[in-house]
């Protein structure tokens, strides 16, 4: 099951969602949600037959996810919430020094070709 599109339409009113998407992570966050004025945003697959929810509404502070007639909640969750980390760019130490002994090999391997080829007479 893949989500991949959002419904934006029960956040309304006063109600705001905000997410702060970086390359290393994900952070969900509610301001001004009550039970008239909701800040809750779901995510959907294709066939709306698989859903998670966050927001913040008549109850203060929930994610929901469901799988056809099977639906799971949790209200013990916070705001703002980091819902995903990832180690971003890997260390540029070690980046630099694979660069390096590539540029090496292939400056080795140039230089053998062109010498191979230089002894090649007839």
């Amino acid at each position: 099951m893949h989500l991949n599109h959002a419904d934006t339409s029960l956040i309304f009113g006063t109600g705001q969602f905000s997410i702060l998407a970086t390359a290393s992570s994900l952070i969900f966050d509610t301001a001004n949600g009550n039970g008239g004025n909701p800040a809750d945003l779901l995510f959907l697959d294709a066939t709306n037959f698989g859903f998670y929810g966050i927001g913040s509404d008549g109850d203060p502070h929930f994610q929901i996810g469901g799988i056809g007639a099977d639906t799971v909640l949790d209200s013990s969750i916070s705001f703002p919430n980091v819902f995903g980390t990832a180690r971003s760019v890997p260390d540029t130490g070690s980046t630099l020094a694979m660069l390096s002994i590539s540029l090496l090999g292939l400056g080795l391997g140039f230089n053998r070709l062109s010498r191979g080829s230089t002894r090649l007479t007839g």
